[in-house]
């Protein structure tokens, strides 16, 4: 087992200093081009195609309805839900992040007629009051920095019907666990990731008590855990880069995350990988 270097101070950096999605406006082509393959990546896995699926149903969406996403991304769950409400349904996905937002018209959406994706912030957004059945956002209000946040849940309480629902699905950043031979290293990085690369690591435990503080009735939660075993996963291919952002903030040393990623590589090579996450979808109604 490698020994951490634990004279190394952490840095003492406010929570999210390091969490990319809170400050979207600021990317450039090639990193838009990284997360554009980095979240088609793992849009594709079983897991995350079963935890749409799982929004869906909570929703109870219904042919006929309309449907915002708040944060929509490459446009995943656009995707999903477009034939859940047919042609005389209606989804908008409003993405702050122009990138994003061109991928998704451009390929993710573009052959939906019942689906419009909308460059702008959710607390700007020029949608009406009352528009949607269901608003969600799927692992967006875990990077919204505060107090921007708390906006943003009344934005989609005001965006939603009265008697429609709110959904809130994201992964509590200290749930994510990873088998490797370096324990003590292995929790340095977790708590990079788990105070660094989120706004709030913590917001999906506490989504379901936000929506009761906010108003909303008859709130429903569902646990989904996010596995992984195979190295060409979205999954793996984040843990190696969660180990590299930590050293470029000066968490831990550089040669520390390649001790770390060398042996997750040993790991893998092995097929011995494995990680889970969890997910929690928070879902409550507007009176």
């Amino acid at each position: 087992m490698t020994t951490p270097n634990t004279d190394r101070p952490t840095p003492n950096v406010p929570s999210g200093t390091h969490d990319d999605f809170s400050r979207v406006e600021t990317w450039d082509d090639q990193r838009t081009e990284n997360w554009v393959k980095n979240l088609e990546l793992r849009a594709a896995g079983a897991d995350q195609v079963r935890l749409r699926r799982e929004i869906i149903d909570i929703a109870r969406l219904r042919a006929g309805q309309c449907a915002i996403e708040i944060g929509s991304g490459t446009g995943p769950l656009l995707r999903d839900m477009a034939p859940v409400v047919g042609p005389a349904g209606r989804i908008i996905g409003i993405e702050p992040q122009t990138g994003l937002a061109r991928y998704s018209r451009e390929r993710g959406v573009a052959n939906l007629p019942n689906v419009e994706v909308r460059n702008e912030r959710a607390i700007a957004t020029a949608v009406a009051m009352r528009t949607a059945d269901v608003c969600i956002a799927q692992t967006v209000l875990i990077h919204v920095p505060l107090p921007e946040r708390g906006e943003t849940v009344a934005k989609m309480i005001e965006l939603t019907k009265s008697g429609g629902r709110v959904i809130s699905a994201d992964q509590d950043a200290e749930s994510w666990v990873i088998d490797h031979p370096d324990r003590a290293m292995t929790r340095r990085i977790t708590a990079f990731y788990v105070e660094q690369r989120f706004t709030d690591g913590w917001w999906a435990r506490k989504s379901r008590g936000e929506f009761m503080r906010a108003g909303l009735k008859d709130v429903e939660s569902r646990a989904i855990v996010v596995m992984a075993t195979d190295p060409q996963s979205y999954e793996f291919q984040m843990a190696k880069q969660r180990a590299n952002a930590a050293a470029q903030a000066g968490w831990i040393a550089i040669d520390e995350a390649a001790r770390w990623s060398g042996a997750l590589d040993e790991r893998a090579a092995a097929g011995q990988f494995f990680t889970t996450l969890n997910f929690y979808v928070t879902c409550a109604v507007k009176q």
